[in-house]
């Protein structure tokens, strides 16, 4: 990969026995924008003659656009991108989504989120909803707050926390 870019992959559905798309995010060193690339792949082998290991080789069939802009479109075509949602959450909560039953999907969504957070922080099942938040976004100590980061920022991303399960 080249040095001066960072490339994630979103997701990777198969086109044929022998192709894939992928679609990633693609950051450059020097741009300031990031953008979303949307490529067929072609499965092939490595050079140095090993036959059991396939890979996949980017080929010229594809399209890279700004991310504010694939974004715009992709409003257009759906709700909600599947490829933007968490896998957590869109295993959760989905298929509840698509049916229509908004409420419900973010409530499922919500219950997913406050288990992993009480989760990766250690705590007891007894702590939840505004409390678990709280605490595990204290400003000064919490599990889950960057303290890097300036006090407003910290304040902010505990209220939107304690605010969302609220």
């Amino acid at each position: 990969m080249d040095t001066n870019r960072k490339q994630t992959i979103l997701a990777e559905v198969p086109r044929k026995s022998y192709e894939l798309i992928r679609l990633s995010r693609v950051e450059y060193a020097d741009s300031p924008h990031r953008f979303i690339d949307m490529r067929i792949f072609q499965r092939g082998y490595e050079d140095d003659g090993d036959q059991s290991v396939e890979v996949y080789f980017p080929t010229k069939k594809g399209v890279q656009i700004k991310e504010n802009d694939f974004q715009k479109l992709m409003s257009k075509w759906a709700l909600m991108p599947s490829v933007l949602i968490h896998p957590k959450v869109f295993k959760r909560a989905w298929d509840i989504f698509e049916v229509g039953k908004f409420d419900t999907a973010t409530f499922e969504a919500f219950k997913l989120i406050e288990v992993e957070v009480r989760n990766l922080c250690g705590y007891e099942a007894e702590q939840i909803g505004t409390n678990l938040m709280r605490k595990a976004f204290n400003i000064e100590y919490g599990e889950l707050t960057d303290t890097s980061l300036p006090r407003s920022e910290r304040e902010a991303m505990s209220n939107l926390f304690t605010s969302a399960i609220g």
